[in-house]
C-alpha cells in the first residue's frame, strides 16, 4: 500500500507477513521522498483496531531504525481482521492511509 503527498511516499508492511495470534509482529513504515529514505520524520505512529470496531483504536509509537524505516511491535490477542492506519508527519506534510491485515490462529 502506498500514498504520496508532498512527494513523501509510505510503504506499509509487516514482519512476518503471515500474522499469528499471540506472536509478536513488527509493523514497518518505509518512508521515502524522491527515491531517498526519510530519516527525519517529525512523527510516525500507527493506529490499530479490529475491523468494524472503531471504538477499540490503539495507538502505537514507532522507533526510527534508519534507511527510512520506522517500526512498532504488536502482539494480537485475537484472530480476525484489523485495520492498520499510519500517520506520518514529515517535511511539511502529513500522510495517512490504512490497510487491512488478518491475524490467524
Amino acid at each position: 500500500m502506498e500514498q504520496q503527498t508532498e512527494n513523501v511516499k509510505v510503504d506499509l508492511m509487516t514482519n512476518p507477513t503471515t500474522i499469528q495470534v499471540e506472536k509478536t509482529v513488527e509493523i514497518h513504515a518505509m518512508i521515502s521522498q524522491k527515491g531517498k529514505p526519510v530519516n527525519d520524520a517529525d512523527k510516525v505512529r500507527f493506529e490499530i483496531w479490529p475491523k468494524g470496531d472503531d471504538d477499540k483504536k490503539e495507538s502505537l509509537k514507532t522507533k526510527r531504525m534508519g534507511d527510512g524505516m520506522y517500526v512498532a511491535e504488536k502482539t494480537f490477542k485475537q484472530t480476525g481482521e484489523y485495520e492498520v492506519m499510519y500517520h506520518v508527519t514529515a517535511r511539511g506534510g502529513h500522510v495517512m492511509d490504512s490497510q487491512t491485515i488478518t491475524v490467524r490462529p
